[in-house]
């Protein structure tokens, strides 16, 4: 069974491509969230990181 999933038809993306897409985000915010966890128990460790690398993949994502 094959779905039209209108997510993808807005974006034109391929499913596979949005996969492929998602998981790479996945990943760096899970990354964002660990090195989150550090620095709240050494403030002085990863001060912008997530931060940074946050509003660098927004941009990604709402770039057109």
């Amino acid at each position: 069974m094959i779905r039209n999933f209108k997510h993808l038809k807005d974006n034109k993306i391929s499913y596979r491509a949005h996969f492929f897409q998602a998981n790479r985000y996945s990943w760096c915010l899970l990354k964002c969230a660990l090195k989150l966890f550090i620095h709240s128990l050494w403030p002085d460790i990863y001060v912008t990181d997530a931060s940074e690398k946050i509003c660098e993949l927004h941009k990604e994502m709402h770039k057109k």
